[in-house]
């Protein structure tokens, strides 16, 4: 039940993501934040690229999850 920004700060705060994953996340969260409370209606090429942040981020941080799983074996 936090606002985007106070995700955000504890994600800062626990240092677990690198920066380029960090900013993906915000970039998609904020986009989000704009149709959800600003109702903003996007045009289609800008929710194309809303969904290939999310899907960079999907996949830039299942490779970032597989590689931590590695080194702590």
């Amino acid at each position: 039940e936090m606002t985007t920004q106070e995700f955000l700060r504890s994600l800062q705060a626990a240092g677990q993501l690198p920066a380029e994953h960090k900013g993906l996340l915000k970039d998609f969260m904020e986009a989000c934040d704009l149709v959800k409370f600003a109702k903003y209606v996007p045009a289609r090429k800008e929710a194309e690229a809303v969904l290939v942040t999310a899907r960079n981020f999907i996949d830039g941080t299942k490779g970032f999850l597989e590689e931590q799983a590695k080194e702590k074996k």
